[in-house]
């Protein structure tokens, strides 16, 4: 993420554009049938969103881990001093 604030409304184009690319690369239709289903969700979360609220960098990973990422059962590689057990879970699947 660069080094400015994200509005919601970026985020969620930002997430869909991802999805979108990631629904491309399968092949599996079980996989592209739930990709579907995380972009409709992110289309409708995009349609209340605002070009003038930010989200935190906590905020965006979340929505990351939610939407991107499948295997939510990670190890945890790295210890971030700053974040409580279920958030550095959340920040080590995203950064890895």
């Amino acid at each position: 993420m660069q080094d400015r604030q994200l509005n919601q409304v970026d985020a969620y184009d930002w997430l869909g554009n991802s999805l979108d690319t990631l629904k491309r690369q399968t092949n599996n239709n079980k996989t592209k049938q739930e990709i579907s289903n995380k972009i409709n969700e992110v289309n409708r979360l995009k349609r209340n969103a605002s070009r003038y609220k930010y989200l935190t960098r906590m905020e965006f990973t979340a929505l990351t881990y939610k939407y991107l990422i499948n295997n939510q059962k990670v190890e945890v590689e790295k210890n971030y001093k700053d974040l409580d057990e279920s958030k550095n879970m959340v920040a080590s699947a995203v950064l890895k």
